[in-house]
């Protein structure tokens, strides 16, 4: 009997479909950069617009976070999990039918609000999963994120050949079908693995404000928010706009998608070693690191992107993704006993909605300027950011 008073293959199985789930919460949205060319020209979108769709899932994981991470503290994450995996599959899929730039929009909303309602309930799964080792949990569906990362993007050029004719919309319909199915799976489990909240929990509960003011509380925790949202601003700029800076600079799509799929590769890499790497040399020499390489990924770029494409898609998909993961693990670590929903939140929150200041900026800033320069400059200077905070976050625990 494990710790959390489960048998340890009811723990196994728990943690399997936790990862299953987690690759919703990335593969999906991720499968949009290497195709977004063709989806501009089908849809006539503009390139603001493109930028929009793109950072439009950051921006729902920002602002419906912290709600979703203070609800699922009162009901419970299991049933919480399969309707977010539900609407993403739902989305997802829309997105593949749409035939003009306000339905895709429309698609993207329902499934980026489905993967912001997932964020906050993986956490308190791996408290559930495992109370007294929650990092090695938060490790599991990590895995499942950047695994999700990987296969987003790595798996446009054999989707859109099975997809035929339906070309970019098959790989929505793929994606879409693969969230429906986890979600009947989940669901099938949630009643018996996570029953509701208990009364101890949610009677009197502080208010929502009151709770993110306790979380910003935590030392070194307004330093790892603002490393969270710079990584991801840099992360997604990459991932909306680097195969669009290769198509620029003269490559096919199918070419722009190799250095593209490196970037996932570099995810991947990060995603097998970083709760070691943390602790074999502590938090914020971690940080420190990585967004040196975010930082040097950038800078590449906007020398020349295509002197050496595949290196800045492995540096900045293995830098962003080293910090992704070390400030995951903090909220399930951190998080008083029935608050890692509302912690977690509280991160998610304020960190995306400062991400959706890499592709959007980005994009406004090409359609400003007609040149790509500026906005490679932007993510520069985000890089700079990135390194400021990691300076500031304790090397050990919570203590500096």
């Amino acid at each position: 009997m494990g710790a959390s008073g489960r048998t340890s293959p009811t723990v196994v199985h728990l943690l399997a479909l936790a990862w299953l789930a987690a690759l919703n919460g990335r593969a999906p949205q991720l499968s949009l950069g290497p195709v977004l060319p063709l989806v501009t020209r089908d849809l006539a979108l503009p390139s603001a617009l493109a930028g929009l769709v793109v950072g439009l899932p950051l921006v729902l994981m920002g602002l419906l976070a912290l709600p979703g991470g203070w609800l699922v503290d009162r009901v419970g994450s299991g049933w919480a999990l399969a309707a977010a995996l539900a609407a993403v599959g739902l989305g997802g899929a829309g997105r593949g039918f749409a035939t003009s730039p306000a339905g895709f929009v429309a698609a993207t909303l329902v499934m980026g609000a489905g993967i912001a309602a997932m964020q906050p309930a993986l956490p308190a799964v791996a408290r559930s999963a495992l109370p007294h080792r929650p990092a090695l949990a938060t490790a599991v569906y990590f895995n499942g994120l950047v695994l999700g990362v990987f296969a987003g993007a790595a798996l446009v050029p054999f989707l859109l050949h099975l997809s035929g004719p339906a070309g970019w919309r098959g790989v929505f319909w793929g994606w879409g079908l693969y969230g429906v199915l986890c979600a009947a799976i989940w669901s099938g489990f949630a009643a018996r693995w996570f029953p509701p909240a208990s009364r101890s929990v949610a009677a009197d509960p502080p208010a929502l404000w009151k709770s993110v003011q306790d979380s910003l509380r935590i030392p070194g925790f307004p330093a790892t928010v603002l490393a969270f949202g710079a990584q991801s601003a840099i992360f997604y700029g990459f991932v909306g706009w680097f195969p669009t800076e290769l198509v620029r600079a003269g490559w096919t799509v199918a070419q722009a998608s190799g250095p593209a799929s490196l970037l996932a590769v570099g995810a991947l890499l990060a995603g097998f070693g970083t709760p070691a790497l943390v602790e074999l040399v502590g938090r914020r020499w971690v940080f420190l690191g990585a967004s040196g390489l975010c930082a040097a990924a950038a800078a590449g770029v906007l020398v020349d992107a295509a002197a050496a494409p595949w290196l800045w898609a492995l540096l900045a998909g293995f830098g962003t993704t080293v910090v992704f993961g070390a400030a995951l693990a903090v909220p399930a670590e951190v998080a008083p006993p029935g608050r890692v929903g509302v912690v977690a939140g509280t991160l998610l929150t304020l960190g995306y909605v400062m991400s959706a200041l890499g592709p959007l900026p980005m994009g406004a800033l090409l359609d400003a300027t007609g040149s790509t320069r500026p906005a490679w400059g932007y993510m520069v200077l985000v890089g700079v950011l990135l390194t400021a905070a990691s300076a500031k976050i304790p090397s050990r625990g919570t203590g500096s």
